[in-house]
C-alpha cells in the first residue's frame, strides 16, 4: 500500500510536521508500506486553477491519503481515482501519522467539509531516509 501525507516542508523527512489540510501543503510524502521507501511530491502551484493531485497520486500508485482535513473538491477527486482518505489529528510527525494508520488504524473520512482552497500541482522528488 502507498500512502500520501501532506507536509509543511518543501523537502520533508519522516520527522517533518504534517500539514493541517491536504490543500495548501508545501509537499506530500509518499510512503510504500511494503518496501518501506519514501518519496515526495513538491507542490509547485499552490494557486493554480487546475488540480492534479488525485491524478498524480494515482499514477504513483497511491491508494490512501492521511490528512486532518480536506476540501470537498480534493476529496471527490481522490475518491474518483479510488484513493481512500484517512483522518488523522494530532500527529506531530509524518512518522507518527503512518504508525497510527499501520498499527492502530484511523477513521476513513466519509464526507469532506466545505472549504475554499487553492488547487495544487505536484512534482516528483525522492527523499533519502
Amino acid at each position: 500500500m502507498k500512502l500520501a501525507i501532506p507536509t509543511v516542508n518543501e523537502h520533508p523527512t519522516l520527522n517533518s510536521k504534517p500539514n493541517d489540510t491536504m490543500e495548501g501543503a508545501k509537499s506530500y510524502v509518499i510512503y510504500d508500506t511494503s518496501s518501506e521507501e519514501f518519496t515526495f511530491f513538491e507542490n509547485g502551484y499552490l494557486n493554480s486553477d487546475e488540480c492534479y493531485i488525485s491524478r498524480d497520486l494515482k499514477l504513483m500508485g497511491v491508494t490512501g491519503v492521511i490528512t486532518p482535513s480536506i476540501c470537498n473538491e480534493c476529496y471527490k477527486n481522490l475518491q474518483s481515482q479510488g484513493i481512500d482518505v484517512w483522518k488523522d489529528e494530532g500527529s506531530k510527525t509524518i512518522r507518527l501519522a503512518i504508525q497510527k494508520l499501520v498499527m492502530c488504524g484511523l477513521s476513513i473520512i466519509a464526507e469532506a467539509p466545505l472549504c475554499s482552497s487553492p488547487k495544487h500541482y505536484l512534482i516528483a522528488q525522492t527523499i533519502t531516509r
